[in-house]
């Protein structure tokens, strides 16, 4: 009684009664998607070296071109249809059709291949980011973890681990919180009828099973109860005033958690961080358990932003990855934005750069290998044209080459630029 309710939390136990005391404006839920507006306003766009590059080889190439055609007749070098012969060849072979399109041909053909590996990117400037991570942040719950809640461990004083299942499902069947569901699927379908089932405000939930008075929850079920140190959640159980045993209750760490974290390692990321609202002290269990290099918890959304924003200070290009309403301003602020979609919220997935559709985290490290070779295809394309059209171009000042030549330095380098980037669609990490 008495606390403070958020816009966009969720009541998993029971009935409650809730005085609104803002407007929708001034809401969490509200405040996190202007935080996502200031935060994507805020993003670096860098620029692209065909557009500087650009700036500098149009007016290079009509000049030359004009130098060619008209000083060679002034100076009795050549005959004015030979020096505009010439000068025609070297705008064929600067027209920058071939270099304009190679590298957006290089982007989307390997949009192909990381969708076909189950990713979405969005744009060729996040596959730019993506491929020069330096830090990467993350989310726990559904990104490092499973997102849900099993059973542990079971400790019972008395009676077996299944009877005590036993007893502590037969109240937690009415509870539609994830722990009391942890606990009931654990039990499976040996639950026993149980009567007048009533919560117990911070503590836990009550009820008759067996005509005995059974309480499950927390340590303040018995007074003479001292906490466990164990790792996750507990749920005491006990009949009659007489504590039975009790139940730990944990979200996984996903199972490829690992070795993912080894593979960012290796695809070159230098630092891997945990940002979560959790508790500290599970929050750091978790990244000693993963081998992360720091871990932050207990953050709301304002102040995820701003952890976030500080290690950004510190890094080159910073990455986060995360995927529920909380996580949205830190994804749209990030230089690269990873959202696990299959269990991400719309707000996450719409803030984000990058979605992983299946929520498999090792498909982050699979992102970062592609973007590297994408980034490697890119400049392929750049220095075949700008080699191939240099090359020739000289020739044709010099009256070495034709105009055969100059046509396949044009239409044959764009050829050649294309075939290359369709190797991005049967590459394989």
């Amino acid at each position: 009684e008495g606390d403070k309710v958020l816009s966009g939390s969720i009541n998993g136990e029971g009935t409650i009664l809730v005085r609104t005391e803002s407007s929708y404006s001034d809401s969490t839920a509200s405040k996190i998607m202007k935080l996502v507006n200031e935060s994507e306003g805020k993003k670096a766009r860098s620029e692209r070296f065909i557009t500087r590059f650009s700036r500098y080889y149009t007016p290079f190439v009509c000049i030359a071109a004009l130098l060619v055609a008209f000083i060679p007749p002034v100076f009795g070098i050549m005959e004015l249809s030979d020096s505009l012969y010439r000068a025609c060849m070297l705008l064929v072979i600067s027209c920058p059709c071939a270099l304009v399109l190679s590298v957006p041909l290089a982007y989307f053909a390997s949009m192909g291949s990381f969708a076909r590996h189950g990713i979405l990117i969005k744009g060729d400037e996040s596959i730019q980011n993506l491929a020069s991570i330096d830090t990467i942040a993350m989310d726990k719950t559904g990104t490092l973890t499973e997102g849900r809640f099993s059973v542990r461990k079971v400790v019972s004083y008395g009676i077996s681990e299944k009877e005590l299942l036993s007893m502590a499902a037969s109240l937690e069947r009415s509870s539609s919180h994830p722990i009391a569901s942890a606990i009931v699927e654990s039990a499976d379908e040996n639950i026993l009828p149980a009567s007048n089932v009533k919560e117990i405000p911070g503590i836990g939930i009550e009820g008759i099973v067996n005509g005995k008075t059974v309480k499950v929850g927390n340590s303040r079920i018995l007074p003479s109860i001292e906490e466990t140190d164990e790792e996750g959640t507990v749920s005491y159980v006990a009949e009659d005033g007489k504590l039975l045993g009790y139940i730990v209750v944990r979200d996984e760490i996903k199972e490829d958690a690992p070795e993912a974290i080894e593979a960012m390692r290796k695809a070159g990321v230098r630092s891997i961080v945990m940002l979560s609202g959790d508790r500290v002290e599970r929050v750091q269990k978790t990244a000693e358990e993963l081998g992360l290099d720091k871990a932050i918890g207990g953050l709301l959304p304002d102040g995820k932003l701003e952890a976030f924003e500080s290690l950004m200070q510190k890094g080159k290009i910073t990455a986060y990855a995360g995927d529920g309403i909380n996580d949205a301003p830190t994804l749209a602020r990030a230089d690269i934005g990873i959202a696990m979609g299959g269990v991400g919220s719309d707000a996450a997935i719409e803030a984000a750069d990058a979605v992983i559709m299946n929520d498999d985290i090792s498909r982050i490290p699979v992102a970062i290998r592609l973007a590297k070779k994408t980034e490697i295809l890119v400049k392929e394309n750049i220095g075949l044209s700008l080699v191939i059209k240099a090359l020739v171009f000289i020739l044709a000042i010099f009256g070495i080459t034709n105009m055969w030549a100059a046509v396949f330095a044009d239409t044959g380098v764009l050829i050649l630029a294309v075939i290359n980037s369709l190797r991005a669609l049967f590459w394989k990490v």
